[in-house]
């Protein structure tokens, strides 16, 4: 699943040993600007710093979102409130929430202590 927040054209390429071929798909984003784009009140982590191996709870409060998403391969969370992270190494976290008048951002890190 793709979740563009601007016109976005995508490519595809598959390749066997008789050749390759090509496709293209391009998703249009219409932008509405009689609305209100969502806010990210807050994001955070708890703990913000961990030992390897540890666990950190990421939480957010957002007003007006359709949709919200979290990098670092956890795409849409199961939970609309937080989510548990065990990273290997320090990582930062960045929140994204869209509706149709546009998007917010926000970023958090958890430190990993050796």
């Amino acid at each position: 699943m793709v979740i563009p927040t601007a016109t976005t054209t995508y490519k595809l390429s598959a390749v066997n040993t008789f050749g390759t071929e090509t496709a293209e798909a391009t998703v249009t984003v219409n932008k509405s600007t009689d609305g209100t784009a969502p806010v990210i009140k807050s994001f955070t982590a708890a703990p913000s710093s961990i030992p390897e191996g540890g666990t950190s709870s990421l939480s957010w409060e957002i007003k007006g979102a359709t949709i919200f998403t979290i990098n670092q391969g956890i795409g849409i969370p199961a939970s609309k409130y937080s989510q548990p992270v065990s990273p290997a190494e320090t990582t930062t976290y960045t929140l994204t929430a869209i509706n149709s008048y546009g998007t917010d951002n926000a970023t958090v890190t958890v430190t990993v202590v050796p």
